[in-house]
C-alpha cells in the first residue's frame, strides 16, 4: 500500500506523509515542484562554489576562512535536506 503525502511550496517546503486525510497530489505538480527544488539546489551549490573559491585565497585570515568553512557546512546541510525531499517526492511518484 502506498503512503499518501501532502506538500506545498507556498512559504517554503512542507512534506507530510502518513496523514489520515492526505491525498496524492497531481504528478504534474509534483514534477514542477521537483524542478523548483533542483533549481534551489543549483543556486545554493553555485553560492558554495563561490565561497570555496574565495577560501583558496593565499592571504586570508583565520576568521575569514572559518566563516567560509561554516557557510559551506551550512550549505551542504541545506542541499542534503532538499535532495532528501526530492528523493522522497520521487518515491511517491512510483
Amino acid at each position: 500500500m502506498r503512503e499518501s503525502c501532502i506538500w506545498t511550496v507556498e512559504a517554503g517546503f512542507v512534506l507530510v506523509c502518513g496523514q489520515e486525510n492526505a491525498v496524492d497530489p497531481d504528478p504534474n505538480e509534483t514534477n514542477e515542484l521537483i524542478s523548483k527544488l533542483f533549481y534551489l539546489m543549483t543556486v545554493r551549490l553555485e553560492d558554495a562554489a563561490g565561497a570555496a573559491a574565495e577560501g583558496q585565497g593565499a592571504h586570508l585570515d583565520l576568521g575569514t576562512r572559518s566563516a567560509l568553512a561554516e557557510r559551506l557546512r551550512q550549505t551542504g546541510q541545506e542541499v542534503a535536506i532538499v535532495a532528501e525531499a526530492v528523493s522522497e517526492l520521487l518515491r511517491h511518484l512510483t
